[in-house]
């Protein structure tokens, strides 16, 4: 059971990490998201999201809010596929969340048991492990970092070079270099 959570105190929160007075809305949205040209944080509107999610949500999209080069975001899935922008701006996305993740845990170390809760909770409501024999590498690689401990996943030599790559990322601009070879690969 649920109980409510207090969605000031969770917005005061994402100021706080953040370090700045970003602004922030709640709107029926699949997922968090964070805006770095206009500094909005968009929280979703969940049923029964539980505090430990949403102090998830808050840590990760503010590791975008302090990381994430957003203006080059686009600029640089529009140069690895110009015809397929969505789908290689969604390869960076996934290769910066690493990147993101791991760089607001060290920041912020209470912040790795809300995320370990907060995954292993997703996780099963979610079943984001059904079908992972079958995802392509940028998928079983996205799962590893964000619930790998729940899921076993299979890697080739090649991928698990790439996966300690991703663990070693540390600014945007390696990020991109290292999402151009994952994109080449697959």
């Amino acid at each position: 059971m649920f109980s409510p959570v207090n969605i000031e105190a969770k917005n005061h929160l994402a100021r706080l990490l953040a370090t700045e007075n970003i602004y922030i809305r709640h709107k029926k949205v699949k997922t968090a998201s964070f805006e770095t040209v206009s500094r909005v944080l968009t929280f979703p509107i969940w049923k029964e999201m539980s505090d430990v999610v949403y102090t998830f949500l808050a840590g990760h999209e503010v590791g975008h809010a302090l990381w994430t080069d957003r203006v080059r975001l686009d600029v640089t899935a529009k140069r690895i596929d110009p015809k397929n922008i969505h789908i290689a701006a969604a390869y960076v996305n996934i290769v910066e969340d690493a990147r993101i993740e791991r760089l607001i845990k060290a920041l912020y170390p209470g912040l790795r048991i809300i995320f370990d809760v907060a995954y292993e909770d997703l996780f099963h409501r979610f079943n984001m492990g059904n079908h992972s024999k079958h995802l392509c590498f940028i998928d079983r690689a996205n799962l590893h970092f964000k619930v790998g401990r729940h899921v076993s996943l299979e890697f080739t030599d090649v991928e698990k070079a790439f996966l300690k790559r991703m663990e070693e990322t540390i600014t945007f601009d390696d990020v991109i270099d290292l999402t151009k070879e994952i994109y080449e690969y697959a």
